[in-house]
């Protein structure tokens, strides 16, 4: 059985270029253009942000070697490839 991610997959991957794109409330073709993008940190905060980011170590590796290396509290990301 498909898992949610797997059935949104094999259907995004059925699309082409004519039937992937987006209608609005009225059914009438929409883009998304000419909107500003909101800042992801708030203004003011980007200095606070910045000094949480030196305290912390970012490793890529092996999630083995990762767990041999862990001795605080530590976060995992693990990012799932089809």
């Amino acid at each position: 059985m498909l898992r949610e991610c797997e059935k949104d997959r094999a259907v995004y991957g059925k699309k082409n270029p004519l039937t992937l794109h987006r209608v609005n409330l009225r059914g009438e073709f929409n883009i998304p253009i000419g909107k500003k993008r909101r800042a992801i940190v708030p203004k003011g905060n980007s200095e606070d942000i910045s000094s949480v980011f030196e305290s912390i170590d970012i490793i890529s590796d092996e999630f083995g070697n990762l767990i041999n290396k862990s001795s605080k509290a530590i976060l995992f990301f693990y990012r799932y490839i089809i």
